[in-house]
């Protein structure tokens, strides 16, 4: 006698192949969000390291500047570090040793900007690729007590006000720095912001 029911190569019922299917398209769908989950964090990963590293960079040349700067020089706002380093401790300021910080827009169309450091004596270089706002300098004196981030109660620098004046250029004794920083500012990561202080070592 035949036995009854499904035979072993009747294959798979059209109930059986819409469950198998679903079940792929519900793993595929998995697979897919891992894998952009993944690229998401890889993506943020090299924003973070290339953002860092460029903060690391302007944090130790423009803090070695102002640590061996003789003085401020007049003139330098919140947007625009200038200042004075005495290479030959002669005490004469030359071209070459009046340096200047700021940010120079990368291009017309983006938003991201350069951290320049030039001197007048027409030495230009690109130090930190970056940062998307402005750095604020901050100037304080010997006896000030400031606060990271916080320029309240530093001397008054604004641009519009023709910056820092000779006197307080000569008091200044301490800069404090705040940059904003994202190496892909249409994707990856929020901006960062990073604040460091400097302290001039060569005033007298």
């Amino acid at each position: 006698m035949k036995a009854s029911g499904r035979g072993a190569d009747e294959g798979l019922t059209l109930i059986e192949l819409m469950v198998a299917m679903t079940l792929l398209s519900v793993l595929g769908a998995v697979m897919l969000l891992g894998v952009q989950n993944n690229h998401q964090l890889h993506r943020e990963t090299v924003d973070e390291s290339f953002g860092l590293a460029d903060v690391r960079t302007v944090v130790e040349r423009l803090g070695r500047d102002v640590r061996s700067a003789r003085s401020l020089y007049p003139g330098a706002t919140e947007s625009q570090l200038v200042l004075w380093v005495d290479k030959n401790s002669d005490y004469l300021p030359t071209p070459d040793e009046i340096i200047t910080w700021q940010l120079v827009k990368e291009n017309e169309d983006g938003v991201q900007y350069n951290v320049i450091r030039s001197t007048e004596g027409g030495d230009t270089v690109v130090q930190a690729r970056t940062v998307v706002s402005d750095i604020a300098f901050c100037y304080w004196t010997q006896s000030a007590d400031p606060t990271l981030g916080d320029c309240t109660g530093s001397l008054p620098a604004q641009a519009s006000n023709g910056g820092l004046s000779a006197e307080d250029a000569a008091e200044t004794r301490l800069v404090t720095t705040t940059t904003t920083y994202d190496f892909n500012p249409t994707g990856g990561v929020d901006t960062r912001q990073v604040s460091f202080s400097s302290r001039l070592r060569n005033v007298e």
